[in-house]
């Protein structure tokens, strides 16, 4: 029998003391449209608290383009590139940031990020270099540092780094910051061509080429949380058929899920959740449930109604 689900997130969260190396894991969207280099790919973030660290794992495809990290950092900046314009654009990362340039009749691809982030600064990465430039409209972006980059389309992980003062965070303040990404070929002079694959969601299934793009959520990253408590807030839940389909982490968990006269119905221990979850053969009435995830020191309580 089909269950609909209505469900509230009641979001319980409990933080050890940050540790001294913060740490945080992402995925690619996992599209595929220049091989999967980006969009199968997983990248760390970590600090210890001057120096941050991005670890890239590639996916399948070799790292033949121009990948771009916009990075939100601190208060004003960008909701758009449509403004960007710098003079030096025949610099391919330089036009990778802008999206500039004519290509099959397009002027330029405009990427428009998400509601809540607004792009400080950027990093733009090939084989040849890797840097981090300040973001500014109508001209040339400032250069900051060099970060790194891979030597070779087919390296399977390379690391960039940077100190928090070069993205405007102060000596004495927790390294946090908004990102998102996009790969393209900003060949020639003529411009760039966009495909697919980033981190953030919003990208179409399908490259883009010279089309805008409008992102819909952004990457976090923020030392003060630890890895356990990033993780769970990407925790989602339902009941389906019967099912109980949990979501979104790749790690073990411990479950228990109770009915509303505080009766555990459901418990599992050091559970493999790998990204994805269904625990089946339930035979549970028509009612609010409350499911408790735990992940090392951090939970989360889920308020599930099946009707």
């Amino acid at each position: 029998m089909m269950k609909k689900l209505l469900f509230l997130l009641t979001v319980n969260l409990t933080f050890a003391a940050a540790s001294l190396l913060a740490q945080t894991n992402y995925n690619g969207n996992g599209n595929g449209g220049f091989g999967e280099p980006v969009g199968g790919s997983n990248m760390t973030i970590n600090d210890n608290g001057t120096t941050v660290t991005l670890t890239f794992n590639k996916g399948i495809g070799d790292f033949n383009d121009d990948m771009v990290i916009y990075i939100d950092s601190k208060t004003g900046g960008f909701s758009s590139t449509v403004n960007f314009a710098d003079p030096d654009s025949g610099d391919r990362l330089r036009r990778a940031i802008t999206g500039a340039g004519i290509f099959d009749g397009g002027t330029r691809s405009v990427v428009n990020f998400p509601a809540g982030f607004e792009a400080d600064y950027a990093i733009a990465v090939n084989t040849g270099f890797g840097g981090l430039w300040e973001l500014i409209e109508n001209g040339a972006f400032p250069f900051i540092t060099g970060v790194g980059n891979p030597a070779n389309p087919t390296d399977t992980s390379f690391v960039m780094s940077f100190n928090k003062e070069d993205i405007g965070i102060a000596p004495g303040d927790n390294v946090a910051f908004n990102f998102v990404i996009t790969y393209m070929n900003a060949f020639g002079g003529n411009g760039v061509f966009r495909s697919d694959e980033g981190y953030g969601a919003g990208l179409p299934s399908g490259n883009p080429g010279t089309d805008d793009v409008t992102f819909t959520s952004f990457e976090i990253y923020d030392a003060s949380l630890s890895i356990n408590a990033n993780q769970i807030n990407k925790l989602t839940a339902r009941f389906l058929n019967n099912e109980l389909n949990i979501s979104g982490v790749n790690t073990s968990a411990n479950l228990e899920l109770y009915n509303l006269l505080g009766q555990s119905v459901v418990k599992l221990k050091n559970i493999a959740i790998n990204n994805q979850l269904t625990i089946g053969n339930l035979d549970l009435i028509k009612g609010v449930y409350l499911l408790k995830i735990s992940i090392a020191n951090s939970s989360k309580t889920i308020k599930l109604v099946n009707q």
